[in-house]
């Protein structure tokens, strides 16, 4: 079976090593470049904290104050550190998980505008979350939808595969329109007097 979204899946690219989904995996002590969006940020006087999202979950990033100070949330980030357990009781219930990842640098690939939306905690404006849905698209609810709807096709593929069934793929057929291009009529079986087409465009849609 297809493993999960963000576990097993090889990534090459000179943004990151890693997706932060498979980060769990790493033994402790290592040095890893992970790349995505900052979800959070908190800066104290010697130490900062920012949550790096990307497709695959979200992790936390330990880092010196200047490394984030002036980058807006949202931004578009790469991180280089080392991985190590997250200390303090509360780690299971952060949603963080726990490892982290420690002396994080920082480099910035693009800066983040103010939002127009929020995207870790939604707020009631529906329309607004609609006109900016690559921002919504962000967010965990969002995300995970998405990502379901896009693994639930290949694994009912898969597994009517494995029953032997083979996937045949009929034409679609509409009413005939009452003008335009000439349209190829396909008779019912079940009534001849009735006739269907085979749609032109996406015109017969609308």
């Amino acid at each position: 079976p297809a493993p999960p979204i963000g576990q097993g899946i090889m990534v090459a690219d000179r943004f990151r090593t890693h997706l932060v989904g498979e980060l769990v995996d790493v033994e402790p002590g290592t040095s890893v470049q992970v790349a995505g969006w900052i979800a959070f940020k908190r800066v104290h006087k010697r130490v900062a904290f920012i949550g790096l999202r990307d497709r695959s979950g979200t992790v936390q990033v330990v880092c010196a104050p200047p490394e984030v100070l002036e980058v807006p949330r949202e931004s578009c980030v790469t991180v280089s550190g080392v991985v190590r357990e997250r200390p303090g009781p509360d780690v299971t219930r952060s949603g963080l998980g726990l490892i982290e990842v420690a002396e994080g640098r920082v480099e910035l690939l693009s800066p983040a505008a103010t939002l127009p939306i929020g995207i870790e905690h939604p707020d009631g404006d529906r329309e607004a979350r609609w006109r900016w849905r690559y921002l919504d698209m962000r967010g965990g609810d969002a995300r995970r939808r998405l990502l379901l709807r896009a693994q639930l096709p290949s694994v009912l593929r898969r597994f009517m595969q494995e029953q032997g069934f083979a996937e045949l793929e009929t034409p679609y057929l509409a009413h005939p329109s009452s003008g335009g291009a000439r349209e190829f009529q396909v008779v019912s079986t079940s009534d001849p007097a009735r006739r269907y087409a085979l749609p032109q465009s996406s015109q017969v849609y609308r």
